[in-house]
């Protein structure tokens, strides 16, 4: 399962990786992938393994605020993301 959360605290490049190592080390994480610029996390995972509460907690243990992004949020920054690659062109 992929989820997205939203990562607050990161202001460089070693705290995407103390996040990106926290959550890695997580039974369960096959991956996780941090983005600095939009403060947010990807993570595949197994759900039947772990689920979301645990990779926040993993992240606030690292030092850093974490929330479950919501289906609706993601969404939106989809196409937001979608909309400025196509002003890029026009």
């Amino acid at each position: 399962m992929n989820q997205i959360f939203a990562v607050t605290g990161m202001s460089c490049a070693v705290c995407q990786t103390y996040v990106g190592e926290a959550v890695s080390a997580l039974a369960g994480v096959k991956s996780a992938r941090v983005n600095l610029l939009s403060n947010c996390l990807t993570v595949d995972y197994n759900e039947k393994l772990i689920f979301p509460f645990q990779i926040v907690q993993a992240i606030k243990k690292s030092g850093y605020k974490a929330q479950v992004q919501s289906e609706f949020a993601v969404s939106v920054q989809t196409v937001q993301g979608k909309l400025h690659r196509l002003s890029a062109v026009f």
